[in-house]
């Protein structure tokens, strides 16, 4: 399963701490849950994507839980 979180980066924001922090909302907020429920999905790709004007930055996470 994929898990996506997007952020806007203002012009004083660092992108990359701007992921990490969509990463962490993803955990926090536990956006995984209903996902966990389906017996086909082992693995789920959590990724931050930040978009600064034309560029993009992305982290991502692997959970393996099954």
């Amino acid at each position: 399963a994929l898990i996506l979180e997007f952020k806007i980066a203002k012009s004083d924001q660092d992108p990359q701490k701007l992921a990490q922090d969509a990463l962490e909302q993803i955990k926090s907020r536990n956006y995984s849950a209903k996902i966990k429920q389906y017996d086909q999905v082992t693995e789920i790709l959590m990724v931050g994507v930040v978009f600064e004007g034309k560029r993009v930055h992305c982290l991502s996470e692997k959970t393996d839980f099954k």
